[in-house]
């Protein structure tokens, strides 16, 4: 009776589910490291994931964490995944209950004093996986100018992921970024705290702001000549 039902659950044994990933409307796939003190989250292009990165190395844009490239999927992915898994392995445990109950009333004497019947109950389930949907856009999208591949990310980014490359004028821009970002937000930091704190709390918190900005373009441009001596204290010729 549960012949196509047992036949099904030996063939699981040796069976995978593919699931798709879904690229955003910029062509992008979303990644995250898997070291768990970063996590970091960043996209991918999906054609350069396909032609430019290689699949022993992949590297972290932001803490340089080095993986074989099957190691990068991320949480959200990797939890729908397992859920997909779980569906399709439902599905076919579900059709063949249906298909053992076909072939079970189908054998049964329709003139017999007694009849017995089978009914699997509830709605179908499918055999299906669907793909896993990309995260929102990242607005910083960067061409690394060592290897031409294209990744984005929210924040910042000092690493290649396809080659690890550092780029010093690309750090030296971010950082400069940074900068701006901290001094532009001088005035909402001042309402905040004056309704927190009051005016004189609010002082010195743009002050020590204000500060910071100043001494955060010192280390970057000292990073800056230090990275740009490396590249040419030694010239090949």
């Amino acid at each position: 009776m549960f012949e196509k039902l047992i036949q099904e659950l030996k063939c699981m044994n040796e069976m995978s589910v593919s699931v798709a990933i879904e690229t955003d409307e910029n062509g992008y796939i979303d990644k995250q490291c898997p070291n768990e003190n970063c996590e970091f989250v960043f996209k991918v292009n999906k054609d350069d994931w396909a032609n430019i990165f290689k699949d022993e190395s992949v590297w972290c844009p932001l803490c340089r964490h080095e993986a074989p490239s099957d190691q990068w999927f991320t949480l959200q992915q990797v939890k729908h995944a397992q859920s997909e898994a779980l569906a399709i392995v439902e599905g076919k445990i579900d059709n063949s209950l249906r298909e053992g109950a076909n072939q079970f009333n189908q054998r049964q004497r329709k003139n017999s004093f007694i009849s017995l019947s089978m009914k699997v109950s509830g709605s179908p389930k499918r055999t299906f996986t669907i793909p896993a949907k990309a995260a929102d856009l990242m607005q910083l999208e960067i061409q690394c100018e060592a290897c031409n591949s294209r990744f984005a990310v929210i924040g910042s980014a000092y690493f290649c992921p396809a080659c690890g490359h550092n780029s010093v004028t690309r750090t030296f821009r971010d950082s400069l970024r940074k900068i701006h970002a901290k001094k532009n937000s001088i005035d909402v930091v001042r309402r905040a705290v004056i309704e927190s704190s009051g005016k004189d709390e609010a002082e010195l918190m743009c002050r020590s702001l204000i500060e910071t900005c100043v001494s955060d373009g010192v280390v970057a441009f000292q990073k800056y000549c230090e990275g740009m001596y490396e590249q040419f204290a030694n010239p090949p010729y």
